[in-house]
């Protein structure tokens, strides 16, 4: 009896793969997206004046498209123009501006994606 192959012992050894990550579906939501962090990249180094700005034409941008990115972004700007602290704010503003995660009913075709 051949002890490794009634173990399933094989003689090759498994390689992994690097994943790309998927593009948006969305391109207009991605460049929104990019533009938000690059804001937040502004306002983390310190020029508030710039941030605020960038934030402030980005939801007059989102208005019509992403209303609910818009009403985020302006509860966000609010609390900056008050000197309070907008962390909740911004972070709602960035998980909206990623994307609504989606769902899908019932299982995948076997052997492929959808």
């Amino acid at each position: 009896m051949d002890v490794p192959q009634a173990r399933l012992q094989g003689k090759t050894h498994g390689e992994g793969s690097v994943r790309a990550p998927r593009e948006s579906s969305d391109p207009a939501a991605a460049r929104r997206a990019q533009r938000l962090e690059r804001a937040l990249r502004r306002l983390t180094d310190g020029d508030r004046a710039v941030a605020m700005d960038s934030l402030t034409v980005l939801r007059a941008d989102a208005l019509t498209p992403d209303p609910a990115l818009a009403v985020a972004l302006g509860a966000a700007l609010e609390e900056l123009r008050k000197g309070t602290d907008a962390a909740a704010e911004l972070q709602r503003a960035r998980r909206l501006a990623a994307g609504a995660l989606t769902s899908r009913g019932g299982l995948p075709r076997w052997g492929g994606l959808p």
